[in-house]
């Protein structure tokens, strides 16, 4: 598992570079659980679900972490 934070909409050409590299490198799916994304950030994963190339799972901050703000943060897990 990876953690990765990419917190403004203007990594979104950075993001797909990635993810097309992961799957030129022979990754056959990549599980995104994610929190706070930048709605251009979102556009693109959903983007890669509709393909089933990426499965998305929010993560919701429980307990007294769920009304502070969060930076937008990503886990991801490689399978091949």
């Amino acid at each position: 598992m990876k953690g990765i934070s990419f917190s403004t909409p203007m990594m979104v050409p950075r993001l797909v570079e990635w993810i097309e590299l992961l799957f030129i490198l022979g990754v056959d799916k990549i599980f995104f659980h994610y929190t706070n994304l930048a709605r251009e950030n979102l556009n693109v994963l959903r983007f890669y679900e509709a393909r089933g190339k990426v499965e998305l799972q929010e993560y919701i901050w429980a307990g007294p972490y769920a009304r502070q703000v969060h930076n937008s943060y990503w886990f991801c897990v490689l399978s091949s």
